[in-house]
Order: structure tokens, then C-alpha cells, then sequence
């Protein structure tokens, strides 16, 4: 029996209204401001429909209005209700449809507008590695395939292009017709990730259709959404995704691509972390890569199809190299298709497969082998194989900095403040031709020293943001530290006594180590590699690590499972006693995410483990071949972080991101640093005493012109902006707020609650422990807050005190001020410019120098270390 379509009906109409019923309802519910907004509109216009036809139809039977006349009136007004009815529908079936969550393409963009970052893992049946961000507020999309790289800057205009191998970063503007909005931006990124294809082929895709259903029950209940998307109705080759989402926060949680499109088997699945990629060498670029850029008659994405151009932009962001062609002014018409005078850029096709006979090369992991015996011959080494660098690559180095800006330098570096007026005039009155020198060895021999270097390694060493106040606080773990470092223990021996700490929480430093990291083997393996080998190894957490082939999902998990068999509290970290006994026992494993696949512990990149039945503990194993002196990655790793502490950047930057495809700078600098570490039995003191030494390490910061190839290659010292404990420190002994220890001349730092104060406003970001950056709040604290205020008042600052004593000169008070503050002279026309100030008047001379003092030390030459 067959059911017959009403006279009136209309299948395809009532399709679209389908859809558009589908759209409505999966639009998100009315605002409650916009709900009662409507009601009282609905009630005027009711009150007034009523009063209008009451009058009207009184004036229509009091003239005897036509028949004709009052039906068309009352067609008219039940139009208006009719129209008044249908809108109050829609509101109640919009209200009753708030208790029922609704899912769309929409709702999930929005929720994805919301994130910092989007990153993306692709796992396919062909095992094509693919790895992506994507950031709507950054306007950034970023695609690694394979050996290939994609990145789109839309806020900048550029399109940058890289294959492994290569050595050419190819660079183009994008059209003013790219995509920007949060859908464009994330159907690029999609369906590049998951099809292989270029960013650009999502341009121009809408949605044709879409539906939702709930898979899953309670806990595991998710949302399944699935979306035609299309260029139109008629598009020949339409997009066919499957979205999974969490329920409660509509985000993604992985989507497939299904139809034609999908040539292989391939998921795409979602992650939302705090921060992403800044820049085009954070994902994998080479920093020493010749930079080229290209333009075509067709400004567009499609880099396959162009025939390039080289025209380099003055206002480009990444700076070219000399392999590079000179820049040229850029045309304001089109550019032509002629071939130039100067051989042109390959085109980025052969550039990219040039990568192909050029495979990467396999990092030698031989032991450093020591190449001199004395400190004094591995400076001059360093020198001359920083000579041959600079060389090689056309780089002429800034002149030697002046004994003034090293002192300074020097005291931040190794003490973490500016030295004292009374040093800084011992220093300067030193005949002696060798005074640098014997300044470094009494700086390596202060308290400062080790007080200082233990607040950096804790740094390192211990995550932002972790409360351990009941466990007795950061600062015990900062002074076990630095006890540490003043008795010079060798540095391999300082590791091994963190990594096989046992006891109470609340009894030993190291075991805050533990704690901080709530004693969870993932948390421990990953900053165990990122500190002490050099290695970004929670990459390989999820997956197969993207960027260094050399580590599987199997190794993350196999160094996880030298912490699975320590003692393990019941309940949560945060309800722990202070009584905690953190020690080895004999069970507890590691099993590999989402499976029942135990996984053994094993050392990284080969090195076999000793499981007969005598063998030490599992921790001990690790901390021992951590520590042995041929394991290639400890004393690199390690070079390389005492390197960025002096220079402001790692021969491998980042510091903890040492990988193949990371190369260092100057890398035989960084293998026989870390020979002569071994050789000296990992001696820290007698590494800081080399580097310093170097004339590299006392080249200026000052330079006739700016050439970020002489900074990248250290060939000129880079300016270092101060952390907040140099900072508080370096105000205090300026000023002489506080009184300097008695032993030495050292400050009191651990104990000191003014500061603790200071530190918590001036306390570096989460995750970005070595590169700390002052914002406005800080500098705002700084100009005025109540530490400021302190080391510039007439009644507690103890320079401004002592310059009240009648036997200085206005001028002496000047020159006491700037070498209190910036450690050298004033020159003549500063000296000048004071002088006016502070006698611009007869009374008020006190306060005039107090205006000085706080110039000075908001300048930024107080604030930065140069």
C-alpha cells in the first residue's frame, strides 16, 4: 500500500526545509537578554494589533466600508498574527531546546576559536608521519609531512616551504585573497593534513549538509559529526568528514576523511595544548638554512605550479643569507616573466627534491674525546675553532668588550648581580695585565656564585606554577643545590644523588625532584631527558617522535618504566603527608597507551640493560648510564646548557631540543667542550672558568651595524634580559638596601622574605624557565613598587645615605651613582646633564639625586646584562 503525496506537496522543498530546520536546530540557544527582549516585543505589537483593529473596525462600519475592503484588512492582520505565532514558536522551540545540547560544524569552529593552540597527529595505513598546529589567534597553520614542511603565516603574509635535506627555506608572500576566517583556516589545515594535499586546496569549501549522533554511553559517551563540505551544491568531488567530539567541551577529538579523498586509511586526532610553535625553526628548520624567496605572476600558495622570481622583501621577517641574491627593490607592477640578469632560484620543486640524494645524516654518538689538558688551552681552543666558524661563513667579529662592560658581565653571569661600588674601583685600579682571569677565579670561589647557579638549575630542574610549600619548599631544594656547587662536586655525582634520592618528602632537598613531578614515571621521564640529555623526548609520548626519527613511542615509555617501581603514594599528590617515604621496590610497571602492552624499561637508542637477578635497581641503571662517561647526549646536553647560561642561547637552541635535523652552531665547539667536560672528571667550576676565559665569551655586545648572522654565530655577545632574582639582586647591592653577608661579601638569598615577595611578582611564565620576559605589570612593579620606593628613599637606601656626607663633590656623588648602578664612569655629557639637574636648585639637592639614582635603575642598561 503506498502512501500518495498531498496535492500540494513538494518533495524537494520540503528537503530544503529539512535542512534548514537541521541548521536551526543545531544553531546554539538565544541569549536570555534577546528571549525577554522578543517577549515584550511579541506583547506590544499584540496590545497594539488588537487596539488598531478595534478602532479600525469601528471606522469601518461607521462608513460602511465594502466588503472587498474588510477582507483584505483581515487578511492582512491574520498575516500579522499568523507571522507573530510562527516567531513564538521558533522562541519556545528554541527555549525547550537549551536542555538539549546541540552539536554542529559551527558550534565546533567557535569552541576551536576559544583555543590557544590546536595541534594535530595524522596515522594512516601507509604510515605517513604527519604532524600539524594550528592557531586561529596567530593566525598560523603549520604542516609537517614526512620530510616536508609546510608553514602559513597569515598574520604576516608568508609562506614558508622546507625539505629536509635541502638546506633551502623557500619564503613567498600570500595573495590578499588567502584564507583567514576560522573555518577557511581550519579546512586548510584539515584537509592538508589528512589527504596529503596542499594548505590551499580548502578554499572555497562550505557546508552542504551535516548531521550528529551520540555514540558511546556515561563516561565514554562522544558526539560522532558528519559533514559534506563543498565548493556548491553540484561540486563533482565534495568533502565527506567524520568529526568526533567531546561531548561537553564541542571540541575535536579526532576526525576521519571518508570518500575518494581518503586514499589511504587515514585519522586525524586533536590535542590542545597552552603554547605552539613561535617560529619556522621551532618545528624543525635548520637556523643555518639558506633563506630564498620567490614570487610568481600567480601569488597563490601552489608553490608546485610557480615559476619563481627571486625578488627579496626589505619588510621580511627571516633574514636572508649571503647565498642569497642581493635584494632588490620590488616592483610596483607585476612582475615580468623574463629571466633576470642573476641566475634565478630553482624552482621549489627541484630545490625539494634535491632533499632526496641528500638523506639526513645519522648523529655520530661516540663518546666526546678529550682534545687539551688545561683549562687554559681549551679557552684558546675554543677561540680558534669560533675563528675557523666565522671564517667559513663571512662573519667579521664585534671588538673586545671593555674591561668595564666584563666586569659587569662576568659578575651577572657567575654571581647573579652587579658588583659594588667598592669592587668595581679595585678592579679598575688593578695594574695587573691578567686581572680578568684572577677576577674569574674569585667569582667561581664565592658563596654568590653557588647561591646563584643553585637558582638556575632549580629552575631547570623543577616546573613553575607547583606548590611544595608543605614539603618544605623550593628553597630547600635550591640550597641542596647550591651546597652542591660550592663544594665543586663533580657534576655527574650531583646527578646521580638526584636521580636515586630516597627518604622523607619533607627530610631531603633532592626528593622534591620527585615530588614537583607528583611521582609519575611520564612526568619523570620526560624532564629527566629534557634536563639532563638534551632531548624533547615526551614528543614520542603519543607517538613516534616527528621530528627525531631516531625515537619510537617504545623508548618514551621504556625510560618511563625506570620510574615505575617507586614507591607510590595512595590517593593524590596534593593530600600527601610530609611523611611520604620515597624509595625502589619491586613491582610496578609501564603499559603503552591505550593498550595492554607492558613495556620493559630500556635505555635510549640501543644501550642494553642489565635484568639478571642481581642487577642494581631500575633507578640506579638509569642514573648510571645517564652519568657514564660515554654516553654521548649527558656531557653535550650539559655543555650546551652552561653555553646558553653565558650567552643567552645554546650551541643547540633550544637548549633541550638536540636532534639531528637541529644541528649545533660551530658543532666541533660543542664536541670538544664536551671532551675536555668528561676529561675533567664533569668538573662544572672549571667549564664556566674555560668559556669565560675565551675571548669569545669577552667579544662586546656593541657592534657599528646590525648583523644577526655575527649574534647567531656568537662573533658578538648577545644582550640578556635579567631574571627577576638578578634583578631584585642587583637593585640591592646598587642601593645597598640590605647588608652583604660577612664571609665573603655575598648576599643573603635564601632566607631573605622581602625578596621571596619581589620574586613571586616578577616569576617567569610556565615553561619558559630560561627565557624570562618582563611585561607591563612587572615593569610597571619596578618603576614603582614598593621595592623601587625602598632603594630610592632618603631614609632607607644606604647610597643615597652615605652621599650625604659633606666631603663628597656633587660630581663624586654622580660618578658614585653610575658605577653603583651601571659599574662604569658616566661620560662627559651625562656627567654634564646630571650635574644640571641636581644644582638646577638651591635646596632639594637630596631628593635630585634620589630622581638620579631611580633614572638609572630603570634604564635599560641597568636592566639588561651586555
Amino acid at each position: 500500500m503506498s502512501t500518495q503525496q498531498p496535492p500540494h506537496s513538494d518533495s524537494s522543498r520540503d528537503d530544503d526545509l529539512s535542512r534548514l530546520l537541521q541548521r536551526a536546530y543545531d544553531c546554539e540557544p538565544p541569549r536570555e537578554e534577546f528571549v525577554a527582549s522578543l517577549a515584550e516585543r511579541l506583547e506590544a505589537e499584540l496590545d497594539e494589533l488588537s487596539t488598531s483593529h478595534a478602532e479600525r473596525r469601528i471606522t469601518e462600519v461607521g462608513k460602511q466600508a465594502s466588503t472587498t475592503t474588510t477582507g483584505r484588512y483581515w487578511r492582512r492582520t491574520i498575516r500579522s498574527i499568523a507571522a507573530i505565532a510562527a516567531v513564538a514558536v521558533v522562541v519556545i522551540a528554541a527555549l525547550i531546546g537549551t536542555s538539549r545540547p546541540s552539536y554542529s560544524w559551527t558550534s565546533m569552529l567557535r569552541a576551536l576559536e576559544a583555543q590557544a593552540w590546536v595541534e594535530s597527529t595524522v596515522e594512516d595505513a601507509a604510515q605517513q608521519e604527519s604532524h600539524g598546529w594550528f592557531s586561529q589567534k596567530n593566525q598560523l597553520v603549520v604542516l609537517r609531512t614526512g620530510d616536508e614542511i609546510q608553514w602559513n603565516d597569515w598574520q604576516d603574509g608568508l609562506q614558508s616551504q622546507y625539505r629536509s635535506g635541502s638546506g633551502v627555506l623557500l619564503r613567498e608572500r600570500l595573495g590578499e585573497d588567502e584564507p583567514r576566517s576560522t573555518e577557511a583556516s581550519l579546512l586548510a589545515f584539515l584537509r592538508a593534513g589528512i589527504s596529503g594535499t596542499e594548505i590551499d586546496d580548502a578554499r572555497g569549501l562550505t557546508v552542504l549538509s551535516e548531521s550528529w549522533q551520540k555514540v558511546g554511553a556515561g563516561e565514554n559517551q562522544q558526539i560522532e559529526l558528519n559533514v559534506i563540505l563543498g565548493r556548491s551544491e553540484s561540486d563533482p568531488s565534495p568533502l565527506h568528514l567524520l568529526v568526533t567530539l567531546d561531548p561537553k567541551t564541542q571540541l575535536p577529538l579526532k576526525c576521519q576523511l571518508i570518500g575518494d579523498h581518503a586514499a589511504v586509511s587515514s585519522t586525524v586526532r586533536f590535542a590542545y595544548p597552552e603554547e605552539g610553535p613561535q617560529q619556522v625553526y621551532d618545528v624543525g628548520v635548520p637556523r643555518d638554512v639558506v633563506v630564498r624567496d620567490v614570487v610568481s605572476p600567480d601569488v597563490s600558495m601552489r608553490t608546485a605550479s610557480i615559476d619563481p622570481k627571486v625578488m627579496p622583501q626589505a619588510d621580511l621577517l627571516l633574514p636572508t643569507t649571503e647565498e642569497s641574491p642581493a635584494p632588490v627593490e620590488a616592483p610596483e607592477e607585476p612582475p615580468v616573466t623574463t629571466v633576470p640578469d642573476e641566475p634565478a632560484t630553482p624552482p621549489v620543486d627541484s630545490a625539494i627534491a634535491a632533499a632526496d640524494a641528500d638523506p639526513l645524516p645519522s648523529l655520530d654518538i661516540s663518546p666526546p674525546v678529550p682534545v687539551v689538558a688545561s683549562s687554559a688551552e681549551m679557552s684558546r681552543r675554543v677561540d680558534e675553532l669560533m675563528s675557523v666558524c666565522w671564517d667559513s661563513n663571512g662573519i667579521a667579529p664585534a671588538g673586545m668588550s671593555t674591561d668595564e662592560e666584563f666586569f659587569r658581565r662576568v659578575s651577572l653571569d657567575l654571581t647573579g648581580r652587579v658588583p659594588t661600588v667598592s669592587e668595581c674601583r679595585e678592579f679598575m685600579a688593578d695594574p695587573s695585565v691578567n686581572r680578568r682571569k684572577q677576577l674569574v677565579e674569585q667569582l667561581l670561589s664565592r658563596r654568590d656564585y653557588a647561591t646563584h647557579l643553585g637558582a638556575v638549575w632549580r629552575k631547570m630542574l623543577l616546573p613553575d606554577g607547583v606548590d611544595l610549600s608543605m614539603y618544605g619548599g623550593s628553597a630547600s631544594f635550591e640550597e641542596w643545590l647550591s651546597d652542591r656547587f660550592r663544594e665543586n662536586m663533580p657534576y655527574d655525582e650531583l646527578v646521580r644523588q638526584l636521580l636515586l634520592a630516597e627518604g622523607r618528602v619533607s627530610e631531603s632537598g633532592p626528593i622534591l625532584f620527585y615530588t614537583a613531578l607528583n611521582l609519575k614515571p611520564e612526568q619523570l621521564a620526560a624532564q629527566t631527558s629534557r634536563a639532563f640529555l638534551g632531548i624533547r623526548l615526551e614528543c614520542a609520548q603519543c607517538h613516534d617522535h616527528f621530528f627525531d626519527k631516531r625515537l619510537k613511542q617504545t623508548d618514551f615509555w621504556g625510560l618511563a618504566a625506570f620510574f615505575a617501581q617507586i614507591s607510590q603514594p595512595e590517593g593524590k599528590m596534593d593530600r600527601v603527608s610530609p611523611v611520604l617515604r620515597v624509595a625502589d621496590t619491586d613491582h610496578g610497571e609501564v603499559t603503552l597507551p591505550d593498550t595492554e602492552d607492558v613495556i620493559s624499561p630500556h635505555f635510549l637508542l640501543g644501550s642494553s640493560l642489565d635484568k639478571s637477578d642481581h642487577a642494581p635497581s631500575r633507578r640506579r641503571q638509569l642514573a648510571e648510564w645517564i652519568t657514564a662517561t660515554d654516553n654521548p647526549h649527558f656531557a653535550r646536553a650539559t655543555v650546551n646548557r652552561v653555553w646558553a647560561h653565558l650567552f643567552g642561547r645554546g650551541l643547540v637552541d633550544p637548549v633541550d631540543d638536540m636532534r639531528i635535523d637541529n644541528p649545533p652552531v660551530c658543532p666541533e665547539v660543542l664536541d670538544e667542550l664536551a671532551g675536555y667536560f668528561v676529561a675533567t672528571s664533569f668538573d662544572l667550576r672549571d667549564l664556566f672558568h674555560v668559556i669565560v676565559n675565551s675571548q669569545t665569551y669577552q667579544l662586546s655586545s656593541r657592534s657599528v651595524d646590525d648583523d644577526p648572522a655575527r649574534t647567531l654565530h656568537f662573533a658578538q655577545m648577545n644582550i640578556k634580559t635579567f631574571t627577576a632574582e638578578q634583578l631584585y639582586d642587583s637593585i640591592s647591592v646598587a642601593t645597598r638596601l640590605e647588608p652583604l653577608g660577612t664571609d665573603d661579601g655575598s648576599l643573603v638569598r635564601s632566607s631573605n622574605v622581602s625578596r621571596q615577595s619581589f620574586l613571586e611578582q616578577f616569576r617567569a611564565p610556565p615553561g619558559q624557565v630560561t627565557d624570562y620576559q618582563a611585561g607591563i605589570p612587572q615593569a610597571l612593579t619596578l618603576m614603582n613598587g614598593g621595592l623601587m620606593h625602598s632603594a630610592t628613599d632618603l631614609r632607607s637606601s644606604g647610597i643615597l645615605k652615605s652621599l650625604e656626607a659633606p666631603f663628597f663633590t656633587d660630581e663624586q656623588r654622580v660618578n658614585t651613582l653610575f658605577l653603583a648602578t651601571l659599574s662604569r664612569q658616566p661620560d662627559d655629557a651625562e656627567r654634564q646633564e646630571m650635574l644640571d639637574y641636581v644644582l638646577s636648585k638651591e635646596s632639594g639637592k637630596a631628593q635630585r639625586l634620589s630622581d638620579v639614582l631611580w633614572v638609572l635603575l630603570n634604564s635599560a642598561e641597568f636592566t639588561l646584562n651586555h
